[in-house]
């Protein structure tokens, strides 16, 4: 089960193997990563969104209120 913050780490009991050949123990640990790679995907999709409306922003308050232009955030931000 996914576990929400804070995490709980559960330590396994004894030296059981670190691969396993069970179909339904390989479709859970399959359909978490699907899962995550999904929410990561949207995650970077709305921060691309929010660095592009919060450097139009910038701009229309120092347009706004006659500030020093700063050096364009747009180009210091990383792409992933």
């Amino acid at each position: 089960m996914l576990q929400i913050f804070p995490y709980e780490n559960h330590e396994p009991q004894g030296n059981p193997a670190l691969l396993t050949h069970d179909p339904a123990i390989i479709n859970e640990f399959i359909a978490r990563l699907y899962y995550l790679g999904g929410v990561t995907a949207g995650n970077i999709s709305d921060a691309r969104k929010r660095i592009a409306q919060t450097v139009r922003l910038i701009d229309l308050i120092q347009t706004k209120y006659h500030l020093k232009k700063l050096r364009s955030r747009q180009r210091n931000v990383k792409t992933y």
